[in-house]
């Protein structure tokens, strides 16, 4: 723990994801979702059901911010995955009349992919190439 005057009292966490990260979370008046890390075979069933991950349906492109935001902030894989899909399937309808995705899509599918690989890489102990075939994350986001 620490603070000084007039600073919010924080808990300083060391992070799984790189050497020497701290968390700062904090103490009073605010939530951080913490959960415990899947386990191992955990993991290899949800890579199992990956791929039935529903995309998400929105109306407006602030409706899909809020969506992709709840997704991200409920830490849970499918949660993830959903988010996944449902940038892969706008990039679908996109490029088949000529667009170009959002950059709000590639951010969400980034940090949706990257929470994917900062908890699988960690339990299953390999690389995020091994956990992308896993989970059919596309080569782009390793």
């Amino acid at each position: 723990e620490r603070h000084g005057p007039g600073q919010p009292r924080v808990r300083i966490e060391r992070s799984v994801q790189g050497m020497g990260s701290l968390i700062h979370t904090p103490i009073e008046g605010g939530t951080v979702a913490i959960r415990n890390l899947h386990s191992r075979d955990e993991l290899l069933k949800l890579a199992e059901n990956a791929r039935n991950a529903p995309p998400f349906r929105c109306d407006s492109e602030r409706q899909k911010r809020e969506r992709y935001k709840q997704a991200l902030a409920s830490c849970d894989f499918m949660e993830f995955l959903s988010i996944l899909h449902s940038v892969e399937h706008r990039r679908e309808q996109f490029a088949s009349i000529g667009k170009r995705l959002s950059d709000t899509d590639e951010r969400y599918a980034q940090r949706a992919a990257d929470a994917i690989f900062a908890e699988a890489c960690l339990v299953m102990d390999c690389k995020r190439e091994k956990i992308a075939e896993m989970f059919g994350i596309p080569a782009r986001l390793i």
